[in-house]
């Protein structure tokens, strides 16, 4: 794709309203944060049931795609000093493991085929997906009484204001 047509990482500020003020958007606003045809994102809306009257999407819903779609490093960079908006525990951490080559093979070929719906996503997006998705409830159960954990293992939280 020629990189003009690109979507653009949304700007610092437009993030920083988004985040802050968690607004349900019109689905037109909601397309372009994500960097998505407004149509694409109509039709994931109704997958998901997540369209609201006046054809707007709540905000816990874009923040969800938001998350998965925009590589969080270049997410968290984009806010710089706003990035506390989003919990601390979904901020990155460098690891060092060793995992069998087999398993870091298909990681980078899924991340690979995920790109297209995925904005410049690598492999670390993809494990961190794959790994989000293997945690079972006996282990979100030993974390229940830890904010931090359970901020950005349930984020975006439903809240009131979010309609």
């Amino acid at each position: 794709m020629p990189e003009d047509l690109r979507p653009r990482l949304p700007e610092h500020d437009v993030l920083v309203r988004f985040l802050t003020e968690r607004p349900a958007l019109p689905l037109r606003d909601a397309a372009k944060l994500l960097g998505w045809p407004w149509r694409r994102l109509r039709q994931q809306a109704r997958e998901e049931d997540a369209l609201l009257p006046g054809d707007r999407v709540a905000w816990h819903e874009v923040a969800f795609w938001l998350l998965r779609v925009w590589p969080r490093a270049a997410l968290l960079r984009q806010l710089g000093p706003a990035s506390d908006l989003i919990p601390r525990e979904l901020h990155l951490m460098r690891v060092q493991w060793q995992l069998p080559v087999y398993l870091v093979r298909a990681m980078e070929a899924q991340a690979r085929l995920q790109r297209a719906a995925r904005h410049g996503a690598d492999v670390q997006e993809h494990v961190a997906d794959v790994l989000h998705l293997a945690i079972d409830d006996k282990t979100v159960a030993l974390f229940r009484n830890d904010a931090g954990f359970m901020a950005a293992y349930d984020y975006p939280e439903t809240t009131d204001g979010d309609t």
